[in-house]
């Protein structure tokens, strides 16, 4: 239900909105290249939770399709928390962190306000050439907070900007770009 709810809004340039509660679900995606002003929204990030079923490691939820296609634009999520199944281990290496509990991949112009990402390897991860802004968000519980990753369409950066957000208790890092550096 909650997948065919962001297809529709994906094809109809709409809000999707989540009560405050607990929502079980994995593999969402929302891949459509809606330049609409698409919001999804919940009642908080301590009120509104979208979690993995126990066993999953497939991301909570997945923005943008990947590779050389430019997916969804200029999207809005707001007072959510998103919550994996982190396997309590550590990976070999950055490279290797493919249990992203949200992965925003070729997406362009979105915005986290009052989002929380819990408990995946990596909480939050953003790559190919994606421009995001997160402002009173957190990371929390995760391997690594907040992963951004290497430019990959047509030679743009990604670029994130962090604004009154925190990662905090994470295993390893705080904020980790893959080009080595990383923040803790």
């Amino acid at each position: 239900a909650i997948q065919a709810a962001l297809a529709y809004a994906a094809a109809n340039s709409l809000s999707l909105r989540f009560p405050a509660g607990t929502y079980i679900a994995t593999g969402l995606t929302f891949t459509a290249t809606a330049t609409g002003h698409v919001c999804i929204v919940g009642d908080g990030s301590g009120n509104t939770l979208i979690q993995a079923p126990p066993g999953s490691t497939a991301p909570v939820f997945k923005l943008g399709v990947g590779g050389s296609s430019l997916g969804p634009n200029q999207m809005l999520f707001q007072g959510l928390s998103f919550k994996g199944n982190y396997p309590g281990s550590y990976q070999a290496s950055a490279a290797a962190y493919t249990q992203h509990t949200f992965l925003v991949d070729t997406s362009n112009h979105i915005l986290f306000d009052d989002c929380r990402f819990y408990n995946g390897v990596s909480g939050l991860t953003v790559r190919n050439g994606v421009i995001t802004h997160l402002h009173r968000c957190g990371a929390w519980y995760n391997e690594i907070g907040f992963y951004v990753a290497t430019p990959g369409i047509a030679s743009a950066g990604t670029t994130t900007f962090l604004d009154k957000t925190d990662a905090k208790n994470n295993h390893r890092w705080g904020v980790y770009f893959d080009d080595g550096r990383m923040l803790t």
